[in-house]
């Protein structure tokens, strides 16, 4: 686990320009079951998580496509898929406590799993060394 700035980041994962993480499940067969959550960066900065509307199970996403919403006070921020792929599961939890994205990001706060078609093409755009998501997120703070 790496801190860089003051923001949390896993090195086992991958991250998305759209500060998405992506952990490729383990025990499964290639390119069959991905998890996609918040980064904590983007917890921090869309504020307290008061609900969470996420695609039905069976929609295919296109990466970059909105697969769901978060709502944090009036603001609504879209999630967009950091894969091209098929919705399989949705964090059911979140209905009832969508603070479990600020609480534990990278834990119990996931968003939802995707079956991705095209993972190696996917994994292209996603950065993982730590200078890349320090550069990532030095790009996000000076757009500002």
């Amino acid at each position: 686990m790496k801190l860089l700035s003051r923001y949390e980041f896993h090195e086992n994962l991958l991250y998305s320009r759209d500060h998405t993480w992506v952990r490729i499940a383990e025990n499964e067969k290639p390119q069959s079951k991905v998890y996609v959550g918040l980064t904590d960066f983007a917890q921090q900065n869309v504020g307290p998580v008061e609900f969470v509307r996420i695609l039905p199970k069976g929609r295919y996403v296109s990466r970059g496509h909105p697969f769901g919403s978060i709502e944090s006070g009036r603001r609504i921020v879209l999630l967009r898929a950091p894969v091209f792929g098929l919705i399989q599961e949705i964090n059911e939890e979140l209905r009832e406590h969508p603070e479990l994205i600020n609480v534990d990001p990278y834990g119990r706060g996931w968003v939802t799993v995707f079956q991705p078609f095209q993972l190696e093409e996917d994994k292209k755009e996603f950065v993982s060394k730590p200078e890349e998501v320090e550069r990532l997120l030095t790009t996000t703070l000076a757009g500002r």
